[in-house]
């Protein structure tokens, strides 16, 4: 069973191996504009009225479930190379979907070319592709699940590879996927025991799997007349029709292409769920910004408190059963790093804005080190997108567009503030100190900007050591992933 699990992630890996970000990174041989930059890392999410109308203005079945597609859908740009992938990947289906060239196009140019109708049925497509190949992988993991004990690391290696292709293709990971996940790095670390999985975990998942399977089979993205319960060959494995197919997926011209690229983007171990790198580092970044008042009192006793409890959970060895107990630990986190870095950028544009011309290099230096750090700093939702389009647009000062971004910083900086907050202590929040600004705007000499920015780029530096290499868009898909239920996507090719 090893050489045949190692046989399919040689198969499978090479569909991981692209370093695939579509959120706008370029070739380093690419003129450098910072503006066009944060532009392209924006990405489009329509409203559920949008995909409505481009539903009904197309060939899309009506039952599309809007209400949980809508969390995760965007129109994205993906590289050629990770479509023709998913374009040759061979499935359980009965009628594979197959992207046309005009598809291709579509999916891999930029989001202002097409017409957003176009753009969206396209993506749902894309989407149902995604989901097709999540189909095949239920089945599989049917099969080689009971074989844990002898096949852990490739098992292991087979779910991670499930999430991180979702992850790469922004589509969305069922709960009880990452809790399967968590399961087997436990296993992997001796805090779960293989008859404790095999016996007490197991039965559950091949129950839900079971319903999975079931819904995949009802919306035509598993072949009726196939035995998905697999009893009939468990003694030829190697004949077996999931192993031929996934084997099919190897193409040699890609692989050489994209080889020399990193294989886990993702970067999430059970390290970096625990995040306990972050349990000496509570007050460093629940801490003041310059320029800024704010009141973190209550966030940071809430953040000890989560801590406490996640220690308790493992140390007693029961976060592998219940993994997002304390998500809102996670979700803290999360908040906390956004809230500084939002502070970071709030002041600089108030300050800016007041000093006007005479700060434009320290404003052009400034966007600079934002560009540089969004690979860890961005997280696809809708208020940051919003800041860094306004900020691709402003050239020189632009009151309008900087007094706009200024406002939706504020707003999101106290939500955040809020959402951590009980009513006892709602006098907590964020505002500008503006006796302090007006000190720095009266000093000729200021090196206000420059520090902030040095104080950006520091606090970006230690936060991503703290996780781990991992980035604030994993946190937040990790997050994201223990609230969704089981979901299929339905099938309307």
């Amino acid at each position: 069973m090893r050489l045949q699990l190692s046989f399919i992630y040689l198969t499978l890996k090479f569909i991981f191996y692209l370093s695939t970000d579509v959120n706008g990174q370029h070739d380093d041989e690419e003129e450098y504009n910072p503006h066009k930059r944060l532009y392209e890392w924006a990405v489009q999410r329509p409203t559920g009225t949008e995909i409505t109308v481009a539903i009904s203005d197309s060939n899309v079945s009506r039952d599309i479930q809007i209400g949980k597609l809508q969390p995760f859908f965007y129109v994205g740009r993906y590289p050629d190379e990770f479509i023709q992938l998913l374009n040759t990947s061979k499935t359980l289906s009965p009628k594979p979907i197959i992207f046309t060239s005009a598809e291709i196009t579509t999916l891999t140019s930029d989001p202002d070319d097409e017409s957003k109708n176009k753009r969206i049925v396209t993506q749902i497509k894309f989407y149902q592709k995604l989901q097709e190949i999540r189909c095949t992988n239920y089945v599989h993991l049917l099969f080689i699940l009971p074989d844990v004990k002898d096949s852990l690391e490739d098992i292991s290696r087979y779910v991670y590879n499930m999430i991180d292709v979702s992850y790469k293709g922004k589509f969305i990971v069922n709960a009880w996927i990452w809790e399967l996940h968590i399961k087997l790095l436990g296993l992997q670390s001796s805090k779960l025991e293989n008859g404790t999985f095999l016996n007490d975990h197991l039965p559950e998942i091949n129950e839900t799997l079971m319903k999975s399977i079931m819904s995949c089979r009802e919306n035509k993205y598993l072949m009726d007349h196939f035995d998905h319960t697999l009893k009939h060959y468990m003694n030829e494995p190697r004949d077996h029709l999931l192993l031929q197919t996934f084997l099919e997926i190897y193409d040699q011209t890609i692989y050489r292409s994209v080889k020399d690229k990193e294989l886990y983007t993702l970067r999430i171990g059970e390290e970096n769920f625990l995040f306990r790198s972050m349990w000496d580092f509570a007050r460093e970044l629940i801490g003041d910004t310059s320029g800024l008042d704010i009141h973190w009192y209550y966030m940071y006793d809430l953040l000890v408190k989560h801590i406490e409890n996640i220690n308790d959970q493992y140390e007693k060895r029961v976060w592998t059963t219940q993994p997002s107990k304390y998500i809102e630990y996670h979700e803290l986190i999360l908040d906390a790093i956004k809230a500084r870095l939002y502070s970071y950028i709030w002041i600089h544009l108030v300050v800016y804005q007041k000093l006007g011309c005479g700060a434009q290099k320290d404003h052009d230096w400034f966007l600079k080190k934002l560009n540089e750090n969004l690979d860890f700093i961005y997280t696809d939702q809708q208020p940051f997108n919003e800041v860094l389009i306004l900020l691709s647009k402003i050239s020189e000062r632009d009151d309008e567009k900087i007094t706009e971004a200024i406002k939706i910083l504020s707003k999101e900086v106290n939500r955040i503030l809020i959402s951590h907050t009980e009513p006892q202590h709602m006098y907590q929040k964020a505002e500008i100190n503006n006796r302090f600004v007006e000190r720095i705007c009266m000093d000729v000499n200021s090196k206000f900007l420059e520090q902030n920015t040095i104080d950006l780029d520091l606090f970006v530096c230690v936060t991503k050591k703290r996780l781990n290499g991992s980035n604030l868009s994993a946190l937040l898909f990790y997050i994201n992933g223990t609230k969704t239920t089981d979901f299929v996507l339905s099938n309307t090719i």
